[in-house]
C-alpha cells in the first residue's frame, strides 16, 4: 500500500502497523510502548510514544514516578501508590500524579471497568482517612 499523503484515516493504518512492530520490542526489552497522540500534516506523521520500564510487574510510567517523587508536595503518602480507595461507592486504585493538573492531579483506575479518572488530592487523603 503506498500512501499519497497522510489523513485521519491512514495515520490510523500506519500507527496500527507501527504499534505492531513496538510489540516485538516491548517482550525484547521488558517494556511497555504507549501510544500518546501526534501530530500530521499532508506529507508528515509526527507520532509521540512513551516507552516505560516494567520493574516488579509494574509499569513505571511518568504519572507513577511523579507519584513517588510529588505525593508530598500534595498532602499524599507515597504508600498509597496501588492502594484501593472508595469515592461514592465505586472502587479506584490510585496509579499515578499528574502534577501538571492543579485541580486534579491524582490519576486512579477504577477496579471494575479498568478506566482511568482523576482526583482531587483532598478527595483521595479524605478516603484514605487522613
Amino acid at each position: 500500500m503506498e500512501i499519497k499523503g497522510f489523513d485521519k484515516r491512514n495515520i490510523e493504518v500506519v500507527a496500527y502497523r507501527v504499534e505492531e512492530i513496538m510489540k516485538q520490542l516491548e517482550k525484547e526489552f521488558n517494556v511497555k510502548v504507549t501510544r500518546k497522540g501526534g501530530r500530521y500534516t499532508s506529507t508528515s506523521f509526527n507520532p509521540k510514544y512513551e516507552i516505560s520500564l516494567i520493574v516488579n510487574g509494574k509499569v513505571e510510567s511518568r504519572e507513577r514516578t511523579a507519584f513517588k517523587e510529588s505525593a508530598y508536595h500534595y498532602g499524599l503518602k507515597t504508600e498509597w501508590l496501588d492502594k484501593t480507595f472508595i469515592d461514592n461507592g465505586t472502587e479506584f486504585v490510585v496509579t499515578g500524579l499528574r502534577t501538571s493538573s492543579k485541580r486534579y492531579p491524582v490519576i486512579a483506575q477504577n477496579t471494575r471497568t479498568k478506566k482511568f479518572y482523576k482526583f482531587s488530592a483532598v478527595v483521595v487523603k479524605r478516603s484514605f482517612g487522613e
